[in-house]
């Protein structure tokens, strides 16, 4: 992704269905999104386990929770195959080429929700291992469309994967593993949403080009970074600058200048080696406002995020 351009997390706050897809797919384009994401409409994690349970092999589902029962394969032919070539469709109907962002939930938020014997399957490298391999194939999947520009991992248990004891090198090699069946011409990002200081230690040593955090409603994330090792990396930085969730039961809608603020100020940190986005996907804005409601505020808060983005860009003079 070149400086200073958009996109989004993927999470939409509508109800699963085809128009509603299409609907998510619309607004970001109307918003003026540059690498719209493919929609996700349930929970980012049953969205891959329930597939993996019905179509592939090692995960049954009963009721609400999936157990292990066998070594993780994934389906021959991923679901979210069919929701890629359904958003390139989209985006071609209204006059976009390419550009899409895709994203899978990464191994170890997935093995984490998991039971297998009386812990969770993160428990015990070898399926997360196999977790991982799964992903990877699903991934290159996705990927194989040309239209496709952008793949990215989400994969907020990080901090818990260390904090659980695994060490860091055994994190890094999880994740790199997931990603090691994207071509070249992909560009690989991760999100990890939450408190993101202490995790350069990992970040800085995966195979992405992007690495993505909140910061809009978690300031603190500014300093997870050391812009010298940054570049170092050769990594760029997602920064987070709309809020995703609701203060109590309100939904704020920052204004144009609070965003630029935002971005200016990640610019005199990190230069021009930061990516625009949300803070994460919009679901959580449907704890306190219907289907029509959240979806709109998500609208609002994208429109205010590209055309801030978008300002700043032209006062820097990149024509793009």
């Amino acid at each position: 992704m070149r400086p200073l351009t958009t996109t989004t997390i993927g999470s939409f706050p509508l109800p699963p269905g085809i128009e509603e897809f299409k609907r998510s797919i619309e607004i970001q384009v109307k918003a003026g999104i540059d690498y719209p994401a493919l929609p996700q409409l349930e929970d980012f994690c049953l969205i891959f386990l329930r597939d993996i349970a019905e179509r592939g092999k090692g995960l049954e589902r009963k009721g609400e929770i999936f157990v292990l029962t066998g070594p993780i394969e994934p389906p021959k032919e991923p679901a979210i195959i069919q929701e890629v070539a359904l958003a390139i469709t989209t985006l071609k109907e209204l006059g976009l080429q390419e550009g899409l962002k895709i994203q899978v939930t990464g191994p170890l938020t997935l093995s984490s929700l998991v039971k297998f014997l009386d812990k969770t399957a993160m428990s015990y490298p070898d399926i997360v291992e196999s977790f991982a391999d799964a992903i990877a194939d699903i991934l290159a999947s996705a990927s194989s469309f040309e239209e496709v520009k952008v793949a990215f991992i989400d994969e907020p248990t990080t901090y818990y994967a260390l904090w659980h004891g695994y060490d860091e090198k055994f994190v890094i090699n999880i994740i790199n593993r997931a990603l090691k069946k994207l071509g070249r011409d992909v560009e690989k990002g991760i999100h990890i949403c939450g408190d993101a200081r202490g995790l350069s230690r990992v970040t800085l040593n995966l195979h992405v080009d992007i690495i993505h955090h909140e910061v809009a409603g978690f300031p603190k994330n500014f300093d997870a970074y050391n812009p010298a090792e940054l570049i170092k990396a050769n990594k760029m930085l997602g920064i987070g600058v709309v809020t995703t969730k609701p203060v109590d039961t309100t939904i704020n809608i920052e204004s144009e200048q609070e965003v630029e603020e935002l971005i200016k100020r990640a610019l005199e940190r990190y230069d021009q080696r930061i990516v625009i986005a949300p803070d994460c996907g919009f679901r959580g804005l449907m704890e306190v406002a219907d289907f029509e409601e959240a979806f709109k505020a998500t609208y609002l808060k994208l429109k205010v995020m590209s055309d801030a983005t978008r300002k700043i860009r032209k006062e820097l003079g990149l024509n793009y």
